[in-house]
């Protein structure tokens, strides 16, 4: 997968017209987490979707067995609170991309200090420096905070769904 990324990366110069058109902050950032993130992810996601379907099956034969009304009212009641979960949580996709984009961010601009430690030593720039990974940090530190209180919200709502 990296390969195949990086072939398109430097196909026909992309990463040329990225960088100079701005299409994309921090793309050797972007390939090296969102790479690893995807790989990572799609495993855990296909061992739990493979654990809960062997689950489903298991206990529901079970369940079905002992009583099939119950059967019916448990299958009506995880479907709606799937749907409750999903509604409630579907913010937190864009919450989380924001928040790798700013902390990439804030990353390029340490990246971009020391690669230009010379020219902003040069210039006296320390201060606006500081103040340009300052306001980076700060954005990534909101948008975590708005995060947090998000989840926090979509954890209670499944919690009591749990229970209702």
């Amino acid at each position: 997968m990296t390969n195949y990324y990086i072939d398109r990366y430097l196909k026909n110069r992309t990463f040329y017209k990225i960088q100079s058109q701005s299409i994309i902050d921090n793309p050797d950032q972007r390939i090296v987490d969102d790479l690893s993130s995807f790989t990572g992810t799609a495993l855990s996601f296909s061992l739990t979707l493979f654990n809960a379907a062997v689950d489903l099956v298991s206990f529901s034969n079970i369940l079905y067995g002992i009583y099939p009304p119950l059967f019916a009212v448990l299958v009506v009641y995880s479907i709606s609170g799937t749907a409750i979960s999903v509604f409630l949580g579907r913010g937190l996709v864009t919450l989380n991309f924001l928040q790798e984009k700013k902390e990439a961010d804030f990353r390029f601009g340490l990246v971009r200090l020391r690669e230009n430690a010379e020219s902003i030593a040069f210039y006296a720039g320390e201060d606006n420096e500081k103040q340009l990974l300052l306001q980076r940090f700060r954005s990534a530190f909101e948008n975590l905070t708005v995060w947090i209180t998000f989840y926090s919200f979509d954890v209670s709502a499944s919690i009591i769904n749990t229970f209702i």
